[in-house]
């Protein structure tokens, strides 16, 4: 019987940047036109938010969450590197990044052979200061990709798979975990198979995945499709299902 290592990890985009950007996202909901104007003083703000912007628009507590961070990335690489894993799933979502309007799969197995990516290439600047043509491999592993593919098929998940990317490298929820992974830059050489759910389900094109001004949302008639259920993604990543239909519609 294998063994499963399990890690939880963010792909949080700010951290890619520098400590003076990291409430940058705030900021731009401060100056959204929707927002009501109460919201934009400090003085309406939680006690707990308003100690964390503090005098410094939050670069003080950006660096010390910043640290504390990097502290669990090492030592999830630690743990991985000591555990040897044959192969390493990733799962995430697909922001409107490599499935956008000809095809949203609930999920999709990335059976890659190899993964090459440039993370620096849309960004100003990064926390590594490393250049815009900077270019990273990261091995896949298609054998074991295709072998949880069928597995799912089997047992009446109706997955995707793809060998090759179709308009993305890879999503930023895969490759910011890779790159926290490997914060120091000592190397990732694990075999890497990302598996995609859908989590945007349905603002993933009407929104491009992204935060609209408040003023801009989408009508409810300008909306995709849901993602899959939450009990069915549950099911995805339980214990390995038998083949009897269960009374809320999952597999059990």
């Amino acid at each position: 019987m294998g063994e499963i290592l399990g890690i939880g990890l963010t792909h949080y985009p700010p951290l890619l940047g520098r400590d003076e950007h990291m409430a940058g996202l705030l900021k731009r909901i401060l100056q959204d036109p929707g927002l009501p104007d109460q919201y934009r003083r400090p003085e309406s703000w939680p006690e707990a938010m308003r100690k964390e912007y503090g005098s410094d628009a939050g670069l003080s507590a950006a660096r010390a969450h910043r640290e504390l961070l990097v502290a669990q990335f090492r030592k999830a690489k630690r743990l991985l590197d000591d555990f040897a894993p044959d192969f390493v799933v990733i799962w995430g979502d697909d922001q409107y990044e490599n499935f956008r309007e000809d095809v949203i799969p609930p999920y999709c197995v990335l059976a890659y052979d190899s993964i090459e990516v440039h993370p620096c290439a849309a960004r100003a600047q990064n926390v590594w200061d490393e250049a815009k043509d900077t270019h990273f491999a990261y091995p896949g592993h298609r054998t074991g990709a295709k072998a949880l593919a069928s597995g799912l098929l089997d047992k009446g998940f109706d997955v995707s798979y793809a060998y090759k990317p179709l308009h993305h490298e890879l999503g930023h929820a895969f490759l910011n975990a890779l790159l926290y992974l490997d914060y120091d830059r000592q190397g990732f050489s694990h075999p890497v198979v990302p598996v995609q759910v859908n989590c945007y389900g349905r603002r993933v094109i009407s929104q491009h995945a992204g935060v609209p001004e408040l003023a801009n949302l989408p009508s409810d008639a300008e909306l995709d499709p849901p993602s899959p259920a939450p009990w069915r993604c549950f099911d995805l990543g339980g214990p390995a299902p038998a083949c009897s239909r269960g009374a809320h519609g999952g597999w059990r």
